[in-house]
């Protein structure tokens, strides 16, 4: 399990929402028909619905379905690396298919959750006007959160 102290820890200098319950949770999931990775589960239902701090927003539950209704969850995520447009050899690729947007940093950059795919379930990617780039070592939600939160983003990528 991830250091959740160190998380509780970074959590003090923002604003944190009081967790929803696991019943909430799979209520979602039924709604939505998919499964939320374990180590998201434990964030919105141990540690917090949601997270702000200065322009760092990670949406709250509500949000994330509110956006997720604009996605095609349904659909596998279909890449397993980083892809940058404008790539000659760039294969046609839907990108609303199986993620989900936890956070808007603005200028068209969004975080986003997979949580469909064969190859790339429960890792954190970063969508662009330039391409979707991958979280180095396939990080899961809580360690990305770890890093993202703390403004840490030259450690997010490779």
């Amino acid at each position: 399990m991830k250091n959740i102290n160190k998380i509780y820890s970074i959590l003090e200098n923002g604003t944190t929402y009081p967790p929803v319950s696991i019943e909430y949770i799979e209520n979602i999931e039924k709604q939505l028909n998919i499964i939320f990775p374990k180590e998201f589960k434990i964030f919105y239902t141990q540690i917090s619905n949601g997270f702000c701090l200065d322009d760092y927003t990670l949406y709250n539950i509500d949000e994330i379905v509110y956006k997720a209704k604009e996605k095609y969850l349904n659909k596998k995520f279909q890449l397993t690396n980083t892809l940058f447009w404008g790539d000659e050899n760039l294969p046609p690729i839907e990108v609303e298919y199986g993620n989900i947007e936890v956070s808007d940093m603005g200028d068209g950059m969004t975080w986003c959750l997979i949580v469909n795919s064969n190859l790339s379930y429960g890792t954190m990617w970063f969508f662009t006007e330039w391409g979707i780039q991958k979280c180095k070592n396939d990080f899961d939600f809580l360690e990305w959160f770890e890093l993202w939160s703390q403004r840490k983003d030259n450690e997010l990528f490779d």
